[in-house]
């Protein structure tokens, strides 16, 4: 580390004050600093006002206006860039890593205004150094378990490790866990940590710690655990299920079956049932010569696509210890499958799958690997947010270990035009009382005002006034401007109509079960 970053670290704001949300650069994991020094460069050079840079960034890098404008936000609240008399220019940490080299400097500087910086590294070098590093699936769990986040997707994980991956403070290894590097341990002991409260964690954030539970399964004894009922194909009936939600049950039955080594068919159908919840057409097999469960996505000649699955309970006593490896699979086998059903993809799913041959051999065989512990948290996202056959896909389409970051990038665009569609609804409601109708730049700068942290852009609040404006939702209703100018808007009714409202609607399109 260079002398720069031993001497001006910056004071790290209390906890309650650091941002939430961290938003990542264009590049990659490892090429997110190349694009922030050129994009500084031509700050120095130009000194442009912030509607300038904007559309030069939009014009450079094909980046939409919103994408362009969370990203300037995210560098001015994290003071990397600073405005002054409407001109944007880098700030003095920004100004030290260009002079230096020294990328410390932006990420000590980050992490004095944001959460879950240095922590994250501490998190990293903690599991690490007790043989235990972490995936970004546990990752997350530590995350929600220790610092109280509630994180839906690890998509704030995956923003994080870009920034302290093209930092070079942390890298991926073979088998996608986390390791800090020397240059990431040297930083991490110069920076003051958040100490979760003991009613998240006992131990001390500077203390060495046993590795936290695992997203992916934590070992449950079969006979430990009561099963659902069974339903109609012998799989868990969610009506009579003892849990909070079809969700719940369903995750708790793919931890408990995934681990239940003397009935295999028992884990067969909690898969079964955990991809009809995702809305896959998905049928039991099993037995000699057949797949354990085929998935049909109906979506049309030429989008449709079937996937075979490949569904393996490993027990937790023995060598195994309720982890899938390798040397259970064959894999001939299952490209067998692949073409006996005329699938487009193959799938092997078990508990903790662990060693890096048996994602090696998945990639060689075009076998997607995904744990147990893994569709259980894709089933309670989906109960939160729900997705389409369409966006599942990308689970199926490369070998080796599941990719979820195109999972995790959808619930995040989702979430974020859910809290703007509740946002915009309620300050109609609250300021057309006073202001009038409003447009949406009027909405724009009413919400930045309250909410600071999310840089709604112009064009999506348009974008969510014409939905909520349309005959079948009729929660705002356009008044043509007097001038010629953009339509304004006034709330047409209460929110109690509108969820009525939407609650016909979703009555009138039925379901699946209406059909048989």
């Amino acid at each position: 580390m260079s002398d720069s970053s031993l001497v001006d670290i910056p004071q790290v704001w209390p906890w309650d004050k650091r941002f939430k949300g961290v938003v990542p650069l264009p590049g990659g994991y490892d090429g997110q600093l190349t694009w922030l020094e050129g994009v500084c460069r031509y700050i120095q050079d130009d000194r442009p006002q912030r509607n300038r840079l904007l559309d030069w960034l939009e014009s450079t890098f094909s980046l939409t206006s919103k994408a362009a404008d969370s990203r300037v936000s995210f560098l001015l609240k994290v003071g990397l860039l600073e405005m002054e008399r409407g001109v944007c220019g880098v700030s003095v940490p920004t100004q030290r890593w260009l002079d230096s080299g020294d990328s410390t400097v932006l990420i000590a500087q980050i992490h004095s205004r944001t959460q879950f910086i240095g922590e994250m590294l501490h998190e990293v070098k903690t599991a690490q150094d007790t043989q235990n590093a972490l995936r970004k699936r546990e990752l997350l769990a530590v995350a929600n378990e220790r610092y109280g986040f509630g994180w839906t997707t690890a998509a704030q994980i995956e923003f994080r490790r870009g920034w302290l991956q093209s930092a070079k403070l942390i890298i991926a290894n073979s088998e996608k866990r986390f390791e800090i590097t020397p240059m990431g341990r040297a930083l991490l002991d110069r920076l003051t940590l958040h100490e979760p409260p003991p009613a998240r964690a006992s131990t001390n954030v500077n203390q060495e710690r046993p590795r936290p539970p695992r997203v992916p399964d934590p070992p449950t004894p079969p006979e430990s655990r009561q099963h659902p009922s069974p339903g109609a194909n012998g799989g868990v009936g969610l009506q009579d299920a003892t849990s909070d939600s079809p969700a719940t049950a369903l995750a708790d039955e793919l931890r408990a079956s995934s681990v239940d080594s003397a009935d295999h068919a028992r884990f067969e159908a909690a898969v079964r049932d955990a991809f009809e919840f995702l809305g896959f057409r998905a049928e039991q097999l099993g037995g000699s010569g057949k797949t354990d469960v085929l998935l049909d996505a109906p979506r049309g000649t030429g989008y449709s696509y079937r996937v075979t699955v490949d569904a393996k309970s490993v027990g937790t006593s023995g060598a195994s210890k309720g982890q899938l490896r390798d040397q259970q699979v064959d894999w001939a086998t299952l490209r067998e499958h692949r073409e006996q059903h005329r699938a487009d993809y193959s799938l092997l799913i078990g508990p903790n799958p662990t060693g890096e041959r048996i994602f090696s051999r998945g990639s060689q065989y075009a076998v997607a690997i995904m744990s147990s512990g893994e569709l259980a948290q894709l089933c309670l996202q989906h109960e939160k947010m729900p997705l389409g056959l369409g966006d599942y896909k990308s689970l199926f389409t490369s070998g080796g270990p599941v990719d979820l970051s195109h999972i995790d990038e959808k619930i995040e665009i989702s979430i974020r035009q859910r809290n703007l569609v509740t946002a915009v609804c309620r300050a109609l409601i609250n300021e057309c009382s006073e202001l009038g109708p409003m447009s949406a730049r009027d909405l724009r700068l009413t919400l930045r005002r309250e909410f600071s942290e999310q840089s709604w852009t112009e064009d999506e609040i348009q974008d969510v006034l014409l939905i909520l404006s349309s005959d079948l939702v009729g929660a705002v209703e356009a008044v043509p401007d007097a001038e010629g100018g953009p339509d304004t808007y006034i709330p047409a009714t209460s929110l109690d109509v509108v969820q009525l409202r939407l609650g016909k609607l979703a009555e009138a399109v039925g379901s699946s079960e209406s059909e048989t």
